[in-house]
């Protein structure tokens, strides 16, 4: 690659070898949980997530559907997290990954599994 960085060595018998070292690569955060979903008075739930190793903050997908087809997507730093404007009587399934940030960008983990809750009247 032009530009990139070479070592230069030279073994026991004078020989020298010009190599580029393998680019390092950066390892992404565990796998995430979600400890806990509660109802809250007033069409709210309650997040909890347990503390994930490598995480600088979380994102957080629910929805009403199954497959998550029209999700809604939370970004947080916190992990206890309450989504507000629910609608009553529906099932909520909710699902979160762990990030963390390399040079500007964010680095996601693995999707956590997938957790249901009933909206209560």
């Amino acid at each position: 690659e032009p530009g990139a960085e070479q070592i230069t060595t030279t073994n026991a018998t004078g020989t020298t070898a010009t190599t580029t070292p393998a680019p390092v690569t950066e390892v992404k955060p565990a796998k995430a949980v979600v400890k806990s979903l509660k109802n809250l008075k007033g069409k709210k739930i309650k997040i909890t997530l347990k503390k994930t190793v490598g995480a600088k903050g979380y994102q957080i997908r629910y929805c009403e559907n199954k497959k998550f087809q029209g999700y809604k997507t939370k970004n947080t730093t916190k992990r206890k997290i309450t989504i507000k404007k629910l609608t009553k009587k529906t099932t909520y399934y909710v699902k979160a990954r762990a990030y963390k940030k390399v040079k500007g960008k964010k680095l996601y983990g693995t999707w956590s599994k997938v957790k249901r809750i009933k909206i209560k009247k």
